[in-house]
């Protein structure tokens, strides 16, 4: 049986999402998940089961004490100045090429902590498939992450 080209696409595995995130910050520890998404200029992994369609409230910033979504959500949230998640070195910093926040809203309340410094490494992109990289020394005010991670696509993410 011959199968069509057109499906041949579906047919080439990808890499399951998956990351593993050393440390704790914004009164969050990480450690090993299967929660790990990209799309527009954000990448976002939690340790909780949040599955793609529960991310369309993600943004580029948030404000202080007003939860972005009414479900409990714990996530490291990388944005991007550019419009998408984009190959390469890029310095992390409240000024820099990306910025780093640990997104933590439990029961109604949401904190938001900024990482201060630290490296993203994105060895490479798939546009629509998957990202794959490291990050390095974030630094917040309580703690510092580092990690690697291999992210899936998610369309709920958006400029």
């Amino acid at each position: 049986m011959r199968l069509p080209l057109a499906l041949l696409p579906l047919l080439i595995a990808c890499g399951d999402p998956a990351a593993t995130v050393s440390g704790a910050a914004g009164g969050v520890t990480f450690g090993e998940t299967d929660h790990a998404y990209f799309g527009g200029p954000y990448l976002v992994i939690s340790p909780d089961a949040l599955d793609c369609l529960d991310l369309a409230w993600v943004q580029r910033s948030y404000e202080d004490g007003i939860a972005p979504t009414d479900g409990d959500a714990r996530l490291l949230q990388f944005a991007f100045a550019t419009d998408a998640v984009t190959e390469g070195r890029i310095g992390v910093g409240i000024a820099a090429a990306a910025s780093a926040t640990v997104v933590n809203v439990t029961s109604g309340t949401a904190t938001f902590t900024r990482a201060e410094g630290g490296f993203l490494d994105i060895d490479s992109v798939e546009t629509e498939t998957e990202a794959i990289g490291t990050f390095e020394g974030l630094a917040f005010e309580d703690g510092t992450l580092s990690g690697s991670f291999t992210a899936t696509w998610c369309r709920n993410l958006r400029n």
